[in-house]
């Protein structure tokens, strides 16, 4: 009987040391069956501390970089953590009305003017060709931040590990401006959809999860209902200061080159704990 408890408890443990906390044992046991990985693509695949930004558009001041600043800092969107690194202002100001509108952006009113950061599509619907995130400022359209992708280190690696047991494909919220890249990484991904919205997702993994045991890899907040369609839903994120609803575990972004080696564990934690009961 304290077999399970020992088994699970104990790679709890391991895990937990290595960045990825795992909510509850009975999640390594559906760890062990799963058989499709779906990752987000910004923030999961991409680093969101080392990618190039250029504001292209009217110039702003120095009170409009501050006010920008000081409204991406609210959110954990990766975008948004992005442009905050990349503007480099430690002052902040006041703001009110802050709202986030999932898959959209997020919007306040600062210093008696009206600032929204983000999509295209919400915002007058402007499209671009790479990804990008635009400013309104009273409602007119000032500009967007250009963000060129810096994939994570070892990216490669990781993907060609997993894709020897697994089935993997991408689904993002971005254009498809990325996807001869991401071919050129690893070209064995099942399905690439870009242009998703958060409910769009949500459905492609029910859909998924009705062949295959599904893990869906995201941002935990604007993932949310795409992760809990999944057998089994991570969160990844730079810190754990955020709020990640649905999901079934937290992986810290600066260990996922770790992920083959979490998959491997729940693998074979069933085997392990058949193991435990010979001898109990």
């Amino acid at each position: 009987a304290l077999s399970a408890p020992f088994t699970y408890g104990n790679i709890l443990r391991v895990f937990s040391k290595n960045g990825f906390f795992v909510k509850a044992g009975n999640a390594i046991g559906n760890l062990s069956h799963i058989t499709h990985i779906v990752f987000d693509k910004t923030g999961t695949l991409t680093e969101s501390n080392s990618n190039h930004v250029q504001f292209i558009g009217k110039e702003l001041t120095i009170k409009q970089e501050i006010a920008v600043a000081t409204l991406a800092k609210q959110s954990t969107h990766p975008l948004s953590l992005i442009i905050a690194n990349s503007l480099q202002i430690d002052q902040q100001v006041t703001l009110q009305n802050f709202e986030e509108h999932i898959g959209k952006g997020i919007e306040a009113q600062i210093g008696g003017d009206h600032y929204q950061l983000g999509s295209g599509s919400w915002l007058n619907g402007a499209t671009a060709t790479s990804t990008a995130v635009y400013l309104s400022i009273n409602n007119e359209l000032v500009g967007h931040f250009q963000i060129d992708a810096n994939y994570r280190k070892g990216l490669k690696g990781v993907l060609d590990r997993l894709g020897r047991r697994y089935k993997l494909s991408i689904v993002s919220g971005d254009n498809a401006s990325e996807k001869n890249r991401l071919r050129s990484i690893y070209n064995g991904f099942k399905q690439m959809v870009f242009n998703c919205k958060p409910l769009q997702k949500a459905n492609l993994i029910e859909n998924l999860s009705k062949e295959d045991d599904v893990l869906m890899i995201g941002d935990g907040l604007n993932d949310g209902k795409a992760i809990e369609k999944g057998s089994l839903g991570v969160a990844i994120t730079e810190n754990l200061n955020g709020f990640y609803p649905g999901s079934d575990a937290v992986l810290l972004a600066h260990e996922f080159n770790k992920l083959p080696l979490f998959m491997e564990l729940g693998y074979y934690s069933k085997k392990i704990l058949r193991r435990t009961l010979l001898f109990s």
